[in-house]
């Protein structure tokens, strides 16, 4: 099996342990025991591009499963490359051979056909939140991920470095820099450099082990900062849209 790959540039991850899967009038739904292939041939569990045929289409385009603590696109063509893109987020790039964690809870699966033809996937694990299949609990002795008490402030910081990915799609989803999110807050961009170490810092005192894996840090712990808050939702639009509003707290 190809080894998982989580994209830098989407910092989110799904892991619910129950994903909904529709492509057209087709609907799904898939547990975290259960492989679910596609592609144009009959043998495939979910038959895309095949009424008509679009024979650029593999007869096993990929699969999805639910492998290491989240789900899992596997990219089965031996040519063709597949796009996730997710809602919202920039798209990722899944070439053949290559397996690629969900970056987000909702994902639209791209597989690109003749004549600039794409055929869609929705891929949805939202629906699920707080039931049985829920995101996955954290192996016995480790610390809790989820989001610890936050203070206002600290919420307009992170909604400030996630807006562009809250917000956008494409190559304008990305992370805010420090100039963006001093303008946006009405603070230096050193204020936020330190209010961003400053919460890291609690953050990983707290117990959240999402952000320990200093290896990575080349592409730097805002990148994981806001991993953390997106996977967890921390910050929602709601966050980015209350930027608007004056901050009552300021420190």
């Amino acid at each position: 099996m190809a080894p998982v790959v989580i994209d830098d540039r989407v910092v989110s991850t799904a892991e619910s342990g129950v994903l909904h899967v529709r492509f057209g009038k087709q609907v799904r739904t898939l547990g975290n025991n259960e492989v679910m292939t596609f592609g144009r041939g009959p043998e495939c569990d979910l038959r895309i591009a095949h009424d008509p045929e679009d024979p650029v289409v593999s007869r096993t385009a990929g699969r999805v499963e639910f492998a290491g603590g989240r789900w899992v696109l596997h990219n089965s063509s031996r040519f063709a490359r597949i796009i996730l893109q997710p809602r919202p987020g920039a798209p990722v790039p899944v070439e053949p051979g290559q397996a690629v964690g969900l970056p987000t809870r909702r994902v639209h699966v791209q597989v690109l056909g003749s004549e600039n033809a794409v055929h869609e996937i929705v891929l949805d694990g939202r629906a699920v939140a707080g039931s049985g299949g829920g995101p996955s609990s954290p192996a016995p002795g480790l610390p809790t991920a989820g989001p610890p008490d936050l203070s206002a402030p600290e919420v307009r910081l992170l909604a400030a470095l996630c807006e562009r990915l809250l917000t956008l799609a494409g190559a304008e989803s990305r992370l805010a820099t420090r100039r963006e999110m001093a303008r946006r807050l009405g603070v230096t961009p050193e204020r936020v450099e330190r209010r961003l170490a400053d919460l890291r810092d609690r953050l990983i005192r707290a117990g959240v082990p999402d952000l320990l894996h200093t290896e990575e840090f080349a592409e730097g712990p805002a990148a994981r900062l806001a991993g953390w808050a997106l996977r967890y939702g921390v910050v929602t639009r709601a966050d980015v849209d209350a930027l608007d509003a004056p901050e009552s707290d300021q420190e």
